[in-house]
């Protein structure tokens, strides 16, 4: 699962990111992790990274 943001203002740009379990240092290491499920959609709150699952998606 990836995260991604379709903002509609300018304050919700960024707000939604994906955040891989390992490094990516290349297109190869990207599509691994992407591949194996190493990564999981994150929403910004602060300085703050919040890990989402699909419970996040069913409660709005």
């Amino acid at each position: 699962m990836t995260g991604g943001t379709d903002a509609h203002s300018e304050s919700g740009i960024g707000l939604f990111a994906t955040r891989f379990k390992n490094d990516i240092q290349n297109v190869q290491d990207l599509v691994f992790n992407l591949k194996n499920n190493y990564s999981e959609p994150v929403l910004q709150s602060g300085n703050t990274w919040i890990e989402l699952d699909l419970n996040y998606y069913n409660s709005e």
